[in-house]
């Protein structure tokens, strides 16, 4: 469920007039009807007078195209004639021509001079567009707190976008503190003028009670719905979601497709994502939706295809074990990869598996240690005990006794059995660690008791009775003690 800033500067052509009749407004009339050369001819000599707004709706002409001749310079020459009279519009239309360069040579500096000057008389677009500025740090480093105070000041005014994007930065503590609270507030504002993005964050709020909002899946389900009218995908998902989960609404998979394949054509790789899952699972069947494992990989595949991690490893895991598809080791680890180098633990888990073994790609020992390495800092205890096998034997690293003990120790103390008994063996034969029966035989025991039965488990325990037999009784009733409280870590 995303919740982004709104980021764009708000160029708008506005023609505007007094609320008498005369030229002005009969030049407006003429530019309602497309005949722009009729407003010209009525705006011009009044421009020439001094005519403020005249001036800044000759210049919105020259600025648009809409002038009869294309005269360079004739936009900002009467915006500044009708800025230097205090005209606020015609002073944010200079700032957007130095910020987006059209007509003058991009300046970030000058336009935030001119912006400032209507800002500050409480213009909204234009104090709007500062907060952008500020925030996107285009004259430099971002300043969170100094967009924060102009979206606030464009907000309290009523500009639907700026609440929005006071509420995205309140919530993630950009320009303070965060402020779930001020989030829920502002958020709420620019929803209730019908800002599709604020309403499907509102709707979030809601699902999750944050803000001070209790948890309400009515009340988020109509601010999905609201958003989703006006086109907002995301919140077509996010209904989906609750009728998947059957929260505020009794579970429902069939209209949770309809949504998910409604947000899902709309481009949101998200729903695809759950399209799929959807699809793939077995369970179901008996409400509605059959298991279609061909549909399953399709909607999968458009998702990891669009760069969604989730899906990239089930698409992975699908051509691993041929689910859905034809078996395919060498596409499994392609996906992986895509997978592993976004981060995700269990893929770069596997990919270091495949270099090591040669499955689906060139055996590569220097790959297969920097894998295991990325997923055992990530705290994957089975790649840091394959990581400190490959520290022992010096494979795809330099030999490290030391940094082998290390790394059995590390997925050791989180429970990992093997590892248990290769940290129990470097202490029995005081490889990269001093040596201590004692130790050994208390990591012997901890895996003898965690072990499912089998081979690993009778071996464990063989070398666990074999140390225990060799030690002074005294000793080995404190280490099986130690081992009876043994508690694996966090």
């Amino acid at each position: 469920m995303s919740r982004a800033l709104s980021a764009a500067i708000l160029i708008a052509s506005v023609f505007t007039a007094p609320v008498w009749a005369g030229p002005i407004e009969d030049g407006l009339a003429a530019v309602q009807r497309g005949d722009f050369r009729t407003a010209e001819s009525l705006w011009r000599p009044l421009a020439e007078k001094g005519d403020m707004v005249a001036q800044r709706n000759l210049g919105v002409l020259y600025f648009t195209g809409r002038a009869a001749a294309n005269v360079p310079g004739e936009a900002m020459k009467w915006f500044k004639a009708s800025a230097a009279q205090g005209d606020v519009l015609a002073q944010n239309y200079i700032g957007n021509m130095y910020f987006q360069g059209q007509g003058v040579l991009k300046d970030v500096n000058e336009a935030i001079k001119w912006y400032t000057m209507a800002a500050t008389k409480g213009d909204a677009n234009t104090q709007f567009n500062l907060g952008v500025i500020h925030f996107a740090g285009e004259a430099g480093n971002p300043n969170y707190a100094e967009a924060l105070k102009w979206f606030l000041k464009a907000a309290e005014q009523g500009h639907a976008d700026a609440a929005k994007n006071a509420a995205g930065m309140y919530l993630s503590g950009q320009g303070g503190p965060a402020n779930p609270a001020q989030a829920f507030k502002w958020y709420k504002v620019a929803a209730e003028k019908g800002q599709p993005e604020a309403q499907n964050a509102l709707g979030y709020m809601y699902t999750n009670g944050e803000g001070g909002a209790p948890v309400d899946y009515a009340e988020a389900m109509r601010w999905f719905r609201a958003a989703s009218d006006k086109g907002f995908n995301e919140a077509a998902r996010n209904i989906g979601i609750l009728y998947d989960a059957g929260q505020g609404v009794d579970a429902n998979p069939v209209e949770a497709m309809k949504w998910y394949r409604k947000a899902a054509g709309a481009g949101n790789a998200m729903a695809s994502y759950n399209l799929g899952v959807m699809y793939a699972a077995d369970f179901y069947a008996d409400q509605g939706v059959k298991q279609d494992l061909t549909e399953a990989m399709f909607w999968l595949l458009r998702a990891a295809n669009a760069g969604v991690l989730q899906a990239q490893v089930a698409v992975a895991d699908m051509y691993d074990t041929g689910r859905g598809i034809a078996a395919n080791k060498t596409e499994a680890v392609n996906w992986y990869l895509k997978a592993a180098e976004k981060g995700d633990a269990h893929a770069q888990a596997v990919v270091a598996q495949a270099y090591a073994k040669g499955t689906g790609v060139a055996k590569n020992d220097l790959d297969a240690a920097r894998w295991y390495r990325a997923a055992a800092d990530q705290g994957d205890t089975a790649s840091q005990l394959a990581l400190g096998h490959f520290y022992a034997a010096g494979q795809g690293v330099k030999p490290d006794q030391t940094a082998a003990v290390s790394w059995f120790r590390k997925a050791a103390d989180r429970g990992n059995a093997d590892a248990q008994v290769a940290l129990a063996n470097a202490y029995e034969q005081g490889a990269g660690v001093a040596k201590d029966e004692g130790l050994a035989l208390m990591w012997y025991a901890v895996a003898a008791e965690r072990m499912k039965d089998g081979d690993p488990k009778t071996a464990a325990a063989s070398a666990r009775d074999r140390v225990k037999a060799a030690l002074d009784p005294a000793k080995a009733a404190d280490a099986e003690k130690r081992a009876a409280t043994w508690k694996p870590s966090a």
